[in-house]
């Protein structure tokens, strides 16, 4: 299924990040992500997290499509 997310985040900066994702999951597990948008600058230690702390918002994500593309 597909899910959409909003993580308001500090970034390795310190700066506060929206970051918008649309992604694939199952079972409360990402599988892959379809798009990510931020308004700051996410290294790579940000983006290595990501999924961490995606998983941990899951009963917050919204149903965008109940089947895979």
């Amino acid at each position: 299924m597909t899910y959409k997310h909003t993580l308001i985040l500090d970034n390795h900066l310190g700066v506060n990040s929206r970051v918008d994702i649309e992604f694939e999951a199952s079972d409360n597990e990402v599988d892959g992500i379809y798009t990510l948008e931020s308004t700051s600058h996410l290294n790579s230690d940000d983006l290595f997290n990501l999924q961490e702390w995606l998983e941990q918002d899951a009963k917050e994500w919204e149903l965008v499509r109940p089947f895979k593309l």
